[in-house]
């Protein structure tokens, strides 16, 4: 699954709709969860969709599931454990990303690096 570093759009196959499938993942559930997790397992639909209320969120994934199959898009889902296991190998790899980079030359920059390194 890919991560945004502030590409722009190359073309018209790399719309703001397939960058937003490629770079969110949605959690898959069963219904009685919806209430643990606040409609936030849906990242990839509000994305697609901001204003959509929460109780949508589910027959809309379905929609976006198809309509992504129908041109060939990946629809990035997983279930809860291996979401998680995603987000925290994706967070300690930013983390060593960060440690390993060296500091900006700009005033301020130390404190923001001291703060993304978790230092002080």
């Amino acid at each position: 699954m890919a991560t945004y570093e502030g590409a722009h759009y190359r073309s018209n196959e790399e719309s703001w709709w397939h960058k937003q499938l490629a770079g969110t993942i949605d959690v898959v559930c069963p219904p009685w969860m919806d209430w643990f997790h606040g409609g936030l397992q849906y990242q990839t639909v509000h994305h697609l969709y901001p204003r959509l209320p929460r109780y949508a969120l589910r027959p809309t994934s379905a929609e976006v599931a198809a309509t992504a199959d129908k041109c060939g898009l990946t629809y990035h889902r997983a279930p809860f454990g291996a979401a998680n296991l995603l987000v925290l190998s994706t967070l300690r790899k930013t983390a060593h990303a960060c440690r390993s980079a060296a500091p900006a030359a700009s005033p301020g920059a130390p404190l923001v690096w001291d703060a993304l390194n978790a230092r002080g």
